[in-house]
């Protein structure tokens, strides 16, 4: 882990980013289309290895955990989606409300569900990213467990170092396209959620600050160097348990951005709208949050963001 004084400063957001960002996008896609790929080769050199057989446990397993990564990106795209909408929403909708001749009791009571609403879908961001996390481990332990299987049925040492060396290399492949998708996950929303450092809403009394937290970017070495050794392989699982964090973060501007929306309602004793002012901040959050939402949608629905 690197100390966080020698971080590098993050890159602002601007146009110039949009072409980098529909590249890491795509990057993600062809990197979740090769996972699926390596699933269905890794199963198919089981169901025809006669040691091991279509109806062999370990195949069955196999296809289990292959099932479980498809429901894994499933769901990571449906969160991406949800956290899409909310943001949208908070700029849409809860922002001009705040303005509106609603009391302020409705107005608090409006902005306090939708940040417990916000609260649960960050926690189901985060159990996504340990189940990502998780299926790592288990594609890793599975390696072991056909060692064990072919060198109790394998005669010649010969046939069984054929075998296995063709199997170990897939299932690494596919730790590695996997560890390699998920990095990139991170670096990518990383970039994205960089250019939230502060913004700032001023309509009338009311005054709100968005201050996230500080950029950090993904280490270098863990930009996927090819690994082999296993020792390596675990160290790998648990700097990405750290890091694992993007839809979380995701969910923090929001959560950020409506706990100080409540707080300066509270504090506020009018809600005199200042038309100009006001169109001028809703513009304002809609340029920083425009670009994550169509990003998270883009996510969410197996494309490229339009930027």
């Amino acid at each position: 882990m690197s100390d966080s004084s020698a971080r590098t400063p993050p890159p602002p957001y601007t146009n110039d980013n949009a072409e980098e960002l529909k590249r890491c996008f795509a990057t993600l896609l062809n990197d979740q289309q090769e996972i699926q790929n390596l699933f269905k080769s890794v199963a198919g050199q089981l169901e025809t290895t006669p040691q091991i057989g279509e109806h062999h446990p370990l195949t069955e397993e196999w296809n289990t955990l292959r099932q479980r990564h498809r429901r894994v990106y499933r769901d990571s795209q449906h969160n991406a989606s949800q956290c899409a909408s909310f943001l949208y929403n908070y700029v849409e909708v809860v922002i001009p409300l705040s303005q509106s001749k609603m009391s302020p009791r409705e107005k608090k009571i409006m902005v306090t569900r939708f940040l417990e609403a916000v609260a649960l879908h960050q926690e189901n961001a985060k159990k996504t990213a340990e189940k990502f996390n998780e299926l790592g481990k288990q594609i890793e332990t599975f390696q072991l467990k056909i060692a064990a299987a072919l060198r109790s049925q394998a005669e010649p040492e010969g046939l069984f170092s054929k075998i296995w060396s063709g199997l170990e290399e897939l299932c690494m492949t596919i730790w590695q396209a996997l560890y390699k998708l998920l990095t990139q996950l991170v670096r990518t929303f990383r970039r994205l959620l960089s250019g939230i450092n502060s913004v700032h809403f001023s309509v009338g009394p009311l005054r709100t600050d968005i201050r996230f937290h500080p950029y950090s970017e993904v280490q270098e070495e863990l930009r996927m160097n090819p690994r082999s050794a296993m020792s390596q392989v675990k160290d790998d699982c648990r700097e990405l348990t750290e890091r694992l964090t993007a839809f979380e973060e995701a969910w923090e501007v929001v959560k950020l951005s409506c706990s100080d929306l409540l707080i300066n309602l509270a504090m506020a004793r009018s809600m005199t709208a200042v038309p100009t002012a006001f169109d001028s901040s809703v513009r304002s959050a809609q340029r920083v949050y425009s670009p994550l939402v169509e990003c998270m949608r883009a996510y969410s629905q197996n494309r490229s963001p339009e930027l």
